[in-house]
């Protein structure tokens, strides 16, 4: 009896691998972009002080390689706002959301770029499956960063970009 073998996939190979990045000085291992992402809120939520929580911030931040206004602009919120906030207070119900939503997509990108300079340079990488431009463009509004997820999801499956 001939079987079908099954073809793999850049995903199948990843799952079965483990991982690490670093983001505000914090090395966080992972396996799959959802353990990253799931481990960065967790420490998000719950951080040792705040100087720590900007930290994680600021990692994030450069790790997407967002200047602190255009990271303020993904956020929703002003630069002054973000300026002033910056190591004291944390930020909004609102912000936090959208900073989780970044979460999601930074974890995504560096878990298939494996790197987070890799993820970075494709951030603002202008991309035809987007309308020629840029993840972090797209990025900037709820639907637009599912819409980059949902990308990076279709190139873990092998759809060219």
């Amino acid at each position: 009896m001939i079987t079908a073998k099954k073809k793999t996939t850049i995903k199948d190979i990843r799952a079965e691998m483990a991982f690490s990045c670093k983001l505000g000085g914090r090395k966080f291992q992972y396996s799959s972009s959802a353990d990253l992402a799931a481990k960065i809120r967790i420490r998000l939520n719950d951080p040792r002080d705040m100087l720590d929580y900007w930290n994680l911030l600021e990692g994030l931040r450069i790790s997407l390689n967002y200047s602190p206004h255009q990271f303020a602009k993904a956020l929703s919120i002003s630069r002054t706002t973000l300026d002033r906030a910056n190591g004291t207070k944390a930020l909004s119900t609102a912000a936090t959301n959208r900073v989780h939503r970044l979460i999601s997509l930074c974890a995504k990108a560096i878990h298939y770029f494996t790197t987070t300079e890799r993820a970075a340079k494709w951030m603002d990488t202008e991309i035809p499956a987007l309308g020629g431009r840029t993840p972090k463009e797209i990025a900037s509004a709820e639907p637009g960063t599912e819409s980059v997820i949902n990308l990076l999801s279709a190139m873990e499956d092998g759809a060219y970009a």
